[in-house]
């Protein structure tokens, strides 16, 4: 990036049967500077909650994390597709005129701490990709999403975003 940019960096609360979220704990950790906004959101089918940064702060980058219980490494998601459910039960698209696929802008370092993925699942991870990545409010925001193991830690993820955005916020 050649100018600084302002970023919207976000995780989740707990869900489920987990007391706790790998997300939320590096998003609290994450040092605040100025041109950085970061949020902890329940874990909801709420497109407008998730717009509403994009209407108050106005980023040029959004980066999502979310917690896997299934992962080993890092997973850099490639893609969103159209549809939303909970594990198990059918499934519903999520705009019904979308595009089946969408694409995150963001690409984010590969390393033996991370592999890339291109199935976020249909759950609350996925629902947050795809309605960032259809959004309208912005033009030509940048978004990428980063699934964190369940147990991974949270200075190994923080070492991982800090060049990312040392690199974004000059």
């Amino acid at each position: 990036m050649t100018k600084s940019a302002s970023v919207f960096l976000y995780g989740f609360k707990p869900f489920r049967n987990f007391s706790e979220n790998v997300t939320e704990q590096i998003i609290n950790a994450v040092p605040q500077r100025a041109g950085l906004e970061t949020c902890v959101f329940d874990v909801v089918f709420d497109s407008d909650m998730f717009l509403q940064p994009l209407i108050t702060f106005k980023p040029s980058i959004v980066l999502g994390l979310g917690m896997s219980s299934k992962a080993k490494q890092l997973c850099i998601e490639q893609c969103a597709v159209n549809s939303m459910g909970h594990d198990g039960e059918d499934t519903r698209l999520i705009h019904e005129e979308g595009d089946a696929c969408l694409t995150c802008s963001v690409q984010l370092p590969e390393s033996k701490e991370t592999m890339v993925s291109d199935d976020a699942g249909t759950y609350v991870c996925n629902f947050s990709m795809y309605t960032y990545l259809s959004q309208t409010l912005i033009p030509d925001l940048q978004y990428g999403f980063l699934h964190v193991p369940e147990s991974y830690s949270v200075s190994a993820a923080l070492a991982y975003l800090a060049p990312l955005l040392d690199d974004w916020l000059r």
